[in-house]
């Protein structure tokens, strides 16, 4: 490693502690909303009681059920949960085959980190290249005698479990999110995650449908048990072998339910850095797409780009105003604007950072809209997500060494009341609450 490497790596270890904001998720929650949930939630701990009608003296524990981070899971080094098995079951297999051999996987994480080695042209935006990453492969073991990664000793440390009921789509319940903090050849904790977040696939398996109320079921249950508990762990794995296990979705890739790896880097190169990707048909590996969300950061910038995207904000003001709106990847034909790419190959992000601040509203839109709609637009993305629009420093969950456990922001644990009421809908439940939820909140990605 060169004199320059090395002074970066060690800058971005100062950052080591500004990491992990994807997996929890960006706000698309207003603060009349938050008050209202106040009203009927009651957090005690790590319990969140519901007592709406139908859902009296419901109990919640979100660091069981929500947001997994108890170091006797975390640190439980069971194959499920390993780095490992999740890249293991996206690789093609041959027929006959029924396991990956070291040359495929180490050509499958070879090729997704290769993304960060040359420029990444996505949507007509490039991504740069990230010049550190070939010292993080240098530095990962390998298996003896050869240069081939060695997945059993990967350089990931896994910092959380999520169950995510309030990001349904078509044929899903929600998503279930793995968090792994990447390492470096001391073992000391990087500033860059991984997050492989994975549909909820509604399917019916051995006769049995796994709909909205199965999964509920199932990660409600693990309220009842301690981490430490081996019924604990038993059932926590029989929930994630349901998505993370080869065939468990006949529509994706090699029948995997994984809906997108997203990626939180500060250790590659600078400035803070968000990524997407997703399981590619053609080549059967990770490709990178754009960030969903999340336009190009010239559109931040004043010219035609903003002028375009303000125009398509006041076309779309209720949608923006009722947090109901998803950005396009490519911005519509408007009076005097031909069609224009939107979204971000990359979501370069800087201390602080938000969207259209000081901008003056376009005609015909109030400023007290304006300023609803602009801060809805910056909390959406990305970029604003992870650094001004939640007045954050890049983090929503602190990276942790080997024996401590990640902790929730503020801002992350009051997110935790809402999906606690996705439970109580999914179990059959219903609040007045939640229908306020369900119409006021944006397409959630984060």
């Amino acid at each position: 490693m060169n004199l320059s490497s090395s002074i970066l790596l060690r800058a971005s270890r100062l950052f080591a502690t500004s990491v992990l904001i994807l997996a929890l998720g960006c706000g698309r929650i207003n603060e009349n909303m938050v008050a209202s949930l106040d009203e009927d939630i009651a957090k005690n701990e790590d319990v969140i009681s519901l007592n709406a009608p139908g859902c009296s003296n419901l109990r919640i524990n979100a660091a069981r059920e929500l947001a997994i981070t108890d170091l006797a899971i975390v640190n439980d080094r069971r194959t499920a949960w390993q780095f490992k098995t999740l890249i293991s079951n996206m690789v093609t297999l041959a027929r006959g085959q029924t396991v990956p051999t070291n040359q495929q996987l180490d050509t499958f994480v070879r090729r997704l980190f290769a993304a960060w080695q040359s420029d990444q042209r996505v949507n007509s935006f490039t991504a740069p290249r990230r010049q550190l990453v070939q010292n993080f492969l240098n530095d990962w073991p390998k298996l003896p005698n050869t240069n081939l990664l060695d997945l059993d000793r990967a350089p990931f440390r896994l910092l959380a479990i999520f169950y995510r009921p309030d990001l349904k789509k078509t044929g899903t319940a929600g998503e279930g999110r793995f968090v792994f903090g990447l390492l470096d050849q001391s073992g000391f904790q990087m500033s860059t995650v991984f997050i492989f977040e994975y549909h909820l696939p509604i399917v019916r398996r051995n006769g049995v449908l796994q709909d909205a109320k199965f999964w509920a079921t199932r990660w409600h249950e693990l309220g009842a048990h301690k981490p430490t508990s081996t019924e604990y762990k038993r059932k926590l794995e029989d929930i994630t072998n349901r998505f993370v296990g080869r065939n468990t979705r006949p529509a994706g890739v090699n029948g995997n339910a994984l809906a997108q790896l997203r990626t939180n880097d500060f250790s590659f190169g600078q400035p803070w850095e968000l990524r997407e990707f997703v399981l590619s048909g053609a080549s059967a590996g990770l490709t990178q797409v754009t960030v969903k969300q999340t336009p190009d950061i010239s559109f931040n910038n004043s010219g035609a780009s903003r002028s375009h995207l303000i125009s398509w904000m006041a076309a779309n003001r209720t949608q923006l105003l009722n947090n109901s709106f998803s950005l396009p990847e490519t911005l519509p034909p408007l009076s005097g604007f031909s069609a224009r790419p939107l979204l971000g190959a990359s979501a370069p992000t800087n201390f602080g950072q938000t969207w259209l601040q000081g901008v003056p509203p376009p005609k015909g839109v109030t400023s007290t809209d304006w300023q609803k709609m602009t801060r809805n637009l910056s909390l959406a993305t990305c970029s604003g997500c992870h650094a001004g629009s939640t007045q954050t420093f890049f983090l929503h969950v602190e990276p942790r060494s080997q024996n401590a456990e990640s902790r929730l922001s503020f801002f992350a644990q009051n997110d935790l009341k809402p999906r606690a009421e996705y439970i109580a809908k999914d179990l059959g439940c219903r609040t007045s609450t939640l229908e306020l939820l369900e119409q006021s909140r944006s397409q959630r990605v984060h």
